[in-house]
Parts: C-alpha cells; structure tokens; sequence
C-alpha cells in the first residue's frame, strides 16, 4: 500500500548544487523572487505538518482495518484513492522543496510546469486526506475486544466480548395418563344409548313396520 511519502525522503540538494557559472550559461534558468519562493515552501511545509497522523492511520490499516472501513466509514475509499494519487508525486515535490530551501537564491529557479502541478496536486491530496481524519478522530468508535484505537482517535469503546449461552437440556416430553376400558358383567344393562345406536335402532323400527304393513296386505 502506497503511502503518501513515495520512495522515501532523498534530499535534491544533490541534483542542484553549484552556482549560475559552474552551471553554464546554457542552463540559466531564471529565479524566483524572495516572497514567490516563501510562499511554495510554506505551501509544501504546512502540507507536511499533517502527515505524520496520516501516515500513522495508513500503517494502523495494515495492522487492524484492512480497508479503514470501521475507522473512516464511508470515507475510507476516498482517502484511499487521494493517497495513491499523490504518492507517486511526492519525489518531485521533495525535489521543490530541497531546492527552495537552499540559501543560495541562484537556487531559486522557477519550478517547470510538471513541478507546479505535483505541488498543487500533492498538496491538496494531503489536506484533503487531513479534513477526512479530522471529522472522524473526534467520532465515537466502537472496537472488536484486543483492537488499539487508531493514532489519535478520541472517543473509543471496546464492545462487551459475546458470551456463550448455555445449551438447555431438552425436556423429556411427560405420557398422557391412560385409563383403563370399563368392565361391563354380562347381562347388565348399559348406561345411556348413544347417537349410532338411536338412528340404528329407529332403522330396525321402520323396517319392521314396513314388513307387518306388507304382510297385512
């Protein structure tokens, strides 16, 4: 994962020592005035100051939120995506930067129209990298139990750890209680007459009348 200081912090002094006369004519490239080189160094400087928490919050992501989903919500992508577009770009704004603050004014040469854009760009990248983790540093938080909270963030809480709930016995399902039939003595008479037995017997009655009726005839 690419963070936003890109292939280290190299000093470009290297790349411009010497003076206007050691360099040639040739290579005469006009300088900035006082003022003009204050203000591209105060540009890149106060960018820098906010790097040290982002550069922290990208190496906590390596470590406990893969993708700073639960650390930035919504944002995480976004921060994400404005760090590897500036990172690439953080070797020539180094290079601006060493050269600026020579104290050689003949050092001060006027930044090409490549060098301009990294600048703009790597700082903006960078400020905008820092409004998203000012507006969640000071959110609460809520942390799986073990995890440190991320660099810098306030308001965090460890959520309760999830205990197991004992497994119940299962319950022995209780018989339904059975009733012995009731022994009738032979020759008694039976308590009460029931439905089957009413219609039955009212059959048997019409059937005889029918029969008497037929004989009488």
């Amino acid at each position: 994962m690419r963070t936003i200081f890109e292939n280290g912090w190299t000093p470009a002094r290297a790349h411009w020592t010497g003076s206007l006369a050691s360099l040639g004519q040739e290579d005469y490239r006009p300088t900035l005035a006082y003022d003009e080189r204050n203000a591209i160094v105060n540009q890149i400087s106060l960018a820098l100051d906010k790097v040290p928490p982002i550069d922290d919050l990208i190496a906590y992501s390596g470590e406990y939120d893969r993708d700073l989903r639960k650390t930035l919500g919504s944002d995480a992508s976004r921060f994400f995506a404005l760090s590897n577009s500036i990172a690439p770009l953080f070797p020539m704004v180094n290079d601006v930067l060493f050269r600026m603050s020579d104290p050689e004014p003949a050092m001060w040469t006027i930044p090409t129209a490549e060098e301009a854009a990294a600048v703009k760009q790597w700082t903006m990248g960078v400020n905008e990298m820092y409004k998203i983790y000012l507006a969640h540093k000071d959110l609460p938080l809520v942390l799986a139990p073990g995890v440190p909270a991320p660099p810098g963030f306030t308001r965090t809480s460890e959520a309760p750890a999830t205990q197991a709930v004992p497994a119940q016995p299962t319950p022995t399902p209780v018989p339904a209680p059975t009733r012995a039939p009731a022994t009738v003595a032979p020759g008694a008479p039976k308590k009460g007459i029931g439905t089957k037995e009413i219609l039955l017997g009212g059959g048997v009655a019409v059937g005889l009348g029918v029969l008497i009726a037929l004989l009488a005839s």
